[in-house]
């Protein structure tokens, strides 16, 4: 068995006979996972090591001449993976036994699935062991509807937390189960493991919900090298408390997310779009406005890192999208990026003008930028909104991402310049986007809005753009996750407005937005807001942090040069996306400003 065990295992769990039952109501019994502490996880790997070690020796079964009296009483089954440079080589499951005699039958039974002739003493130098001890199953029940998870993933994943639950079906007398590290170890989705497990059942899609289904929790821990220290994962990663989050941290993490964007600059100056781990896959999509993002994230660190390298890649990736700027017919000093598809042509246009107002030479291009600026202001209309395309289209398309690109455009030409034609598009806009505001309330509206208008604010001291700010600011800040409201320490700080308990690095783009409303709050001695977006921004840097790939983390990739560095799409999802590795970059930096200077 190479792959998942999603893919084949029958379980060989006995239970234990007191059982756990479910709630009457709908709150169900929590599982809870054995209780195995660090000391403990490190000497259960040299137990495995050892049991693997005689047997690749040819010699008797390894019997441990000492018991810890700690693990006596700990009865749980022990899945056992033996990995070599990210790939399965072998994988044993164990009965529900004393934990000590769990480790080494799952070690034994992983040998029986490895290739024949392995391991020998030199591939098992090699090899990394990653285990999981795994707690009793709790009945559960699928909620209604549970069969559209991959249209609606919100009902199922609230059950069964992703990355954090692990799920077994019995039906028939056949049992099968997925562990929690397997979602983020093969990026499969809850839904998708599910109907597989139903499949090998025997139960075809909508009909997985015949079996009977229950949830378990485990410890998961790996070796961070052959025979050497361990460290305990929270879905995958290893857990940053707070304490953790302090300048030196903010700047390594800055330097490595630098380093990793800089990696996956491509010569012609765009940045590879994303990149699998899990599958080791490149994507061939691509995005001109979160190329164009890159681009300004790269500028603004060449700004404040002062890194000849970044300046050298900002300047590639600038001149490569100024190669489209297309003066706009009929307006004097006025010219966008032109664009395959032009819906989103005005995000282009502004995320290119942000990164020629960032520059740390904006000297050189004063001319391109005084002509998108130009641009940025003709598609607005007289009600306030702006179209999102230049001729010959012209396209209204959505309202959620580039008006606010392009109002932030203007409030930080603003700042190095004050002019009456950039005061007039925000008088036009403020009616228009606080009542789309009070009516969509989408998530990804918010941060861009809240740092033009939080910008021009502070310059203007207007009292309606400080207001639209904090209404914003303060529904982000009811929506961010902690311990009074989530149990799972590894996502506590991540805001989640569009789905309860659903983080993911769009709070990298929330920083960005709140940075700006705790600069206003400052300015105009707001100090209860002031001390809540500070708290805020501090725990939502803790998640993007957590986010991060690290080089102990990368025990499951193929290729972990290509993902350390790196900011995942969310806990369980370790998508390497460009545009998520720019708002961490730019949050990080602006978090930076406000909490450490």
């Amino acid at each position: 068995m190479k792959g998942c065990i999603i893919a084949a295992v029958a379980l060989l769990t006995i239970r234990a006979a007191a059982g756990i039952e479910a709630d009457a109501g709908s709150t169900l019994a929590e599982p809870v996972p054995p209780r195995v502490e660090l000391h403990d996880q490190r000497y259960l790997t040299q137990i495995v090591r050892r049991t693997l070690a005689a047997a690749a020796a040819k010699k008797p079964n390894y019997q441990p001449t000492y018991r810890p009296a700690a693990l006596e009483s700990v009865h749980c089954q022990i899945i056992v993976t033996l990995r070599e440079a990210g790939a399965i080589r072998a994988r044993g499951v164990s009965h529900n036994l004393p934990v000590l005699d769990a480790a080494m039958e799952a070690a034994r039974v992983a040998l029986k699935d490895a290739p024949p002739g392995w391991p020998d003493a030199e591939a098992l130098g090699r090899t990394i062991i990653e285990m999981e001890a795994a707690g009793e199953p709790v009945p559960a029940s699928l909620p209604p509807g549970w069969a559209g998870g991959q249209a609606d993933p919100h009902p199922l994943e609230t059950l069964i937390e992703p990355g954090a639950y692990g799920v077994e079906l019995e039906h028939e007398g056949e049992q099968r189960r997925f562990c929690p590290s397997e979602i983020f170890t093969t990026d499969h989705k809850v839904y998708d493991a599910l109907v597989a497990l139903g499949e090998q059942l025997g139960l075809a899609g909508d009909k997985v919900d015949q079996a009977k289904l229950s949830r378990f929790r485990t410890v998961h821990w790996v070796e961070v090298v052959p025979d050497g220290k361990t460290v305990q994962l929270h879905r995958g990663m290893v857990l940053i408390t707070p304490g953790l989050v302090t300048a030196q941290a903010v700047d390594t993490a800055i330097q490595r997310l630098a380093e990793y964007m800089l990696y996956r600059q491509r010569p012609d100056g765009t940045f590879s779009y994303q990149y699998e781990p899990a599958r080791d896959v490149w994507s061939d999509e691509d995005n001109a406005v979160r190329q164009a993002g890159a681009a300004w994230a790269m500028a603004h660190h060449a700004r404040m890192s002062r890194s000849d390298a970044a300046l050298s890649a900002a300047d590639l990736s600038v001149k490569q999208h100024l190669s489209r700027l297309t003066d706009l017919a009929g307006v004097e000093n006025a010219a966008f990026i032109r664009t395959a598809d032009d819906e989103n042509e005005l995000g282009v246009t502004a995320l290119v003008c942000l990164a020629l107002l960032d520059h740390p030479q904006p000297e050189r291009f004063a001319a391109e930028r005084q002509k998108l600026l130009g641009g940025l202001l003709w598609p607005q209309e007289g009600s306030g909104r702006f179209v999102t395309a230049f001729p010959p289209a012209r396209t209204l398309s959505t309202q959620v991402h580039f008006p606010g690109e392009a109002l932030c455009a203007l409030a930080r030409a603003y700042r190095d310049d004050p002019q009456d034609r950039s005061m007039r598009a925000f008088d036009l806009a403020i009616g228009y986007y606080r009542d789309y505001f009070e009516r969509q309330r989408v998530p990804a509206f918010a941060p861009w809005q809240i740092q033009a208008f939080a910008e021009m604010a502070v310059h203007s001291k207007r009292h309606d753009f400080a207001e639209f700010v904090f209404r914003m600011s303060d529904w982000l800040a009811d929506a961010q996750l902690g311990d009074h409201n989530c149990r799972w320490p590894e996502l506590w700080g991540g805001f989640a407005p569009s789905a309860p308990g659903r983080a993911g690095i769009s709070t990298a783009a929330f920083v960005e937005g709140l940075v700006e409303a705790l600069r206003l709050a400052r300015q105009r001695d707001d100090r209860e807001r002031a001390v809540r977006y500070e708290r805020a921004i501090a725990a939502a840097i803790r998640f993007v942090l957590q986010l991060q790939v690290r080089p102990e983390e990368t025990y499951f990739m193929r290729s972990p040069r290509d993902a350390i560095g790196g900011i995942r799409t969310a806990p369980s999802l370790s998508h390497l996306r460009i545009d998520h590795c720019q708002h961490a970059l730019m949050g990080l930096w602006k978090a930076r400003e406000v909490l450490f200077q």
